[in-house]
C-alpha cells in the first residue's frame, strides 16, 4: 500500500479538463530497466502487463520530481510543500533520484486477494538481502502485488499519453481529489521506497525494527509508514508533526509518493493545488 517463490515477505506484513490547457506528458518514456534476478513470480500475463505499464510511471514521476526539485522554484510548488519542509530539498531530492536507480533491486510476487492484508494493493519486504532467517533467504527481496492492484481505480488508472487522454484525465480536474489522480506507478514508487536497497542507494540511515516473533529484530534502511498509516493525509501532517518520535518526512514513504504524484499531475492538468 501496496508457488514459485521461496520468499514469503512476512516482514513486510509488519511494516505493513475542462478548460483545454491539459499537458500531455512523453508517451515513449521507457518503464524501469530490468535489473539483475528482476522476475515476476506467480504472476499472470495481465499482471505482468499492468505491473509493467505502473513501472513507466514510476519513472515518470521520479523523473519529473528530479526536475521539479532542480529546474523550477519548488518552494511555491504546493505539490512539494505539503509533503516537505525547508530543509528537506536535498534528502527528498536524493529519494527521488534512488527510485530509478541500478542498485534498487527487487522482485515481483503476485498473490490472490485472499492473501494481502484488508485494502492493501501491494506490500514490501523491508529487510536487508543479507536477512536470512526463515522464511528468508538470501537475495533479492519481494514487492508482492495482490490481486486488487488489477480492479481498484486508483491502482488501474494510467499516466495520459495523448491529448484525449490528458482531456479525459483532467475532466472536473477543480473539484477532484487526489485519490481521483492516483495511478498504479503511485502505489508501486510508494512499495519500491520500503527496499533496504532503495535506502541505501538514497542515503537514508540505519533504523531497527524491533523483534516481532517469529521475526528477530533486524536492521533496514528503506522509508517507513508513519504510525502504519499510508494515506498522503498522513503524509501531510507528519510535516509539521511535534511527535518526538517520528521519521524525517523523506523516510516516509507516502509522502514521496503523493509529492511526486501531485506535482506531475499539477503541471499536466494545470493545477495550482490539489485537495485529499
Amino acid at each position: 500500500m501496496h508457488s514459485l517463490s521461496s520468499v514469503i515477505s512476512l516482514a513486510a506484513l509488519l511494516a505493513l479538463v475542462s478548460h483545454g490547457s491539459a499537458s500531455p506528458i512523453a508517451a515513449d518514456a521507457a518503464p524501469l530497466p530490468p535489473k539483475p534476478g528482476h522476475v515476476f513470480l506467480d504472476c499472470s500475463n495481465a499482471e505482468r502487463v499492468a505491473i509493467t505499464e505502473a513501472l513507466a510511471d514510476v519513472a515518470k514521476l521520479a523523473e519529473h520530481a528530479v526536475t521539479t526539485l532542480t529546474h523550477t522554484d519548488y518552494k511555491k510548488n504546493n505539490g512539494y510543500t505539503h509533503y516537505f519542509k525547508d530543509g528537506d530539498h536535498d534528502n527528498a531530492l536524493k529519494g527521488f533520484e534512488a527510485v530509478t536507480k541500478e542498485g534498487v533491486r527487487y522482485n515481483f510476487h503476485c498473490v490472490p486477494k485472499n492473501e494481502c492484508p484488508v485494502g492493501s494493493f501491494a506490500h514490501t519486504d523491508p529487510t536487508p538481502e543479507s536477512f536470512a532467517v526463515k522464511p528468508h533467504v538470501k537475495g533479492i527481496r519481494d514487492i508482492t502485488v495482490c490481486a486488487q492492484f488489477l480492479n481498484d481505480p486508483r491502482t488501474k488508472r494510467k499516466l495520459p499519453t495523448n491529448v484525449q487522454e490528458t482531456k479525459a484525465y483532467c475532466e472536473h480536474k477543480e473539484s477532484k481529489k487526489l485519490h481521483d489522480f492516483e495511478i498504479g506507478g503511485h502505489t508501486l514508487l510508494h512499495e519500491i521506497t520500503h527496499l533496504d536497497t532503495y535506502g541505501l542507494v538514497a542515503g537514508l540511515p540505519q533504523e531497527q525494527e524491533g523483534a516481532k516473533p517469529p521475526v528477530p529484530a533486524f536492521e533496514y534502511h528503506g522509508t517507513v509508514d508513519w504510525k502504519g498509516i499510508t494515506t498522503a493525509g498522513n503524509a501531510r501532517t507528519l510535516k509539521t508533526s511535534k511527535a518526538k518520535v517520528r521519521p524525517e518526512t523523506y523516510q516516509n514513504a507516502e509522502s514521496l509518493a503523493a509529492a511526486a504524484t501531485e506535482m506531475l499531475v499539477m503541471e499536466i492538468c494545470d493545477l495550482k493545488n490539489i485537495d485529499l
